[in-house]
């Protein structure tokens, strides 16, 4: 499912006219979607519903909701907001069309004319602004959106919550706070960021009639269940350990153990054939047999490696699959620069994870390699860009493939929502996980997670395209949160690290069993 901006949209909208669909069917279609998507969620039969119409298309899909509304059994009046001599001519159509099925319809100079209407509405139905906001609200319109928000109506939003920038996800003075959005013909970027996630509601998404062959090559798209699990490989009856997937892990120093152990817990439970912690000497003593499964290998004597790692690991790194470098090793000097000489001669596919990325950050790394995953939360990002924290959040998906072509490197920008960036400028956005996730080790159980699945070595293909580390990137943070999120039934604040990557086999089992459903 793609994620489109406001002008990606509109070339969207652009596409599906140039093939014969007209406005008006596109129109009619999202108007109508409004009452069908949402008639589970509703009773229609017998409600008071208010439709607050802007004079753009938004209003247009307004005055269509508003006929099948009334179809539905309820009581419907439209409410304009806003010059009419601007309304669009399409608008203007289905505007008469909606006096012609005897929809009362009135004017609003002012927010005081509207307010005992929507006070005594059981459904409002926002369509008052959309995808079209390019400047600062007017005082009438903050007045509207401010008087629909102290209703207690249920509010439905047409395509995004008014006084929200679609692009962006951001508002200055006021936005519609919806129970439901309908999404029309793509998601926005405002459904999947914050803050307009917090305002859009329940999400439904409709089509709108137009084909999906027009949505090929838009880079940003949803991650769905049903995308991960016919990526899944099926296990087959003669699989052994060797064939799972061999995965090593870089990780550990004094103090930070548990970073070793939640990253090889994550990599086990994710299905690896081997999983080997490669630390130093003082580390495996204390971590050694905590998890019997997972084998510990001493690097070097002491409580940290050193370069002086380098060329022990040259030889065993041999032996595997994949490798995860980073949780936990800390910031000792010498440790840095080992980090730093492993990440430049090793060419194989790689998870650089927390202290490696502080390592990479501090000496301005050159990326050699396009089998790099690398998994920063907001603060690491801004070490490794430059740009502040700030800016980030503002712009995570632009910063995050920015820095994926640029590098030519996988990267998976961790928050809300987590964003996974390929050196050919495609992105993922994630949908999974829960703030119960707002803890220590998550994220080194995601990149044993991420590490376990490359080593399984996924040959997924979608839409034409072999997905193979990049694709098992993207399942691995889709199973991280839906793990989380299967666990949150049970459990929410107070859910550990070690918990999300224990039940992240339950989250396996579930996610074949839908395969299987889905494949049939």
């Amino acid at each position: 499912m793609i994620i489109t901006t406001a002008e990606e949209a509109r070339q969207l909208d652009k596409k599906a006219m140039d093939i014969g669909l007209t406005e008006e069917v596109l129109m009619e279609n999202a108007g109508r979607a409004v009452i069908e998507l949402t008639k589970d969620e509703i009773i229609w039969q017998g409600a008071s519903v208010v439709v607050v119409a802007g004079t753009g298309n938004n209003g247009g899909d307004g005055f269509v909701a508003a006929r099948y509304a009334k179809a539905a059994g309820a009581s419907v009046m439209v409410i304009t907001i806003g010059n009419e001599d601007h309304r669009k001519p399409i608008a203007k159509l289905y505007k008469k069309i909606a006096e012609e099925a005897e929809i009362l319809i009135l004017h609003a100079d002012k927010s005081d004319d509207i307010e005992p209407y929507l006070f005594h509405a059981d459904i409002i139905i926002d369509a008052l602004i959309g995808t079209g906001l390019t400047k600062e609200l007017s005082d009438e319109k903050v007045a509207v959106i401010t008087a629909m928000n102290m209703t207690k109506a249920i509010i439905i939003s047409i395509d995004l919550p008014s006084g929200m920038w679609s692009d962006t996800g951001e508002y200055k003075d006021t936005t519609v706070c919806a129970d439901m959005t309908v999404a029309m013909g793509s998601l926005k970027r405002c459904h999947v960021l914050y803050p307009a996630i917090e305002y859009v509601g329940k999400l439904f998404y409709s089509s709108i009639g137009i084909p999906d062959t027009l949505r090929r090559n838009y880079p940003v798209t949803l991650t769905t269940k049903e995308k991960v699990a016919k990526c899944l490989p099926r296990r087959l009856l003669d699989a052994h350990k060797g064939n799972n997937g061999t995965v090593g892990i870089i990780a550990g120093s004094e103090g930070m153990e548990g970073a070793a152990l939640l990253a090889a817990a994550g990599s086990l439970y994710s299905g690896a054939g081997k999983t080997t912690i490669l630390t130093a000497e003082k580390v495996a003593e204390k971590i050694a047999g905590r998890i019997p499964e997972a084998m510990v290998k001493p690097i070097e004597k002491g409580t940290c490696l050193t370069k002086d790692s380098n060329a022990i690991l040259q030889k065993e790194i041999q032996n595997f699959d994949v490798i995860a470098i980073g949780p936990g090793m800390g910031r000792d000097e010498e440790t840095q620069k080992f980090i730093i000489s492993f990440i430049k001669n090793h060419k194989g596919p790689m998870v650089v994870d927390a202290d490696a990325l502080y390592a990479a950050a501090m000496q301005k790394i050159k990326w050699d390699n396009k089998n790099i995953v690398i998994t920063p939360h907001v603060g690491e990002m801004a070490r490794l860009t430059g740009l502040s924290a700030e800016e980030i959040e503002k712009n995570r998906i632009d910063v995050a493939r920015n820095y994926a072509v640029e590098n030519q490197i996988i990267v998976v920008l961790k928050g809300a929502p987590t964003v996974i960036a390929c050196p050919s400028g495609e992105i993922w956005i994630n949908p999974t996980g829960n703030p119960g996730m707002a803890t220590g080790g998550m994220g080194d159980v995601l990149t044993g997670i991420i590490a376990s699945y490359i080593g399984q070595g996924l040959n997924a293909h979608y839409d034409k395209t072999i997905l193979t580390v990049a694709g098992a990137t993207m399942i691995g943070v889709y199973m991280h949160g839906y793990s989380a999120d299967l666990l949150s039934k049970k459990k929410y604040i107070g859910m550990t690290a070690d918990e999300v990557a224990e039940n992240v086999r339950t989250a396996r089992q579930k996610m074949d069993k839908f395969k299987e459903k889905i494949m049939i």
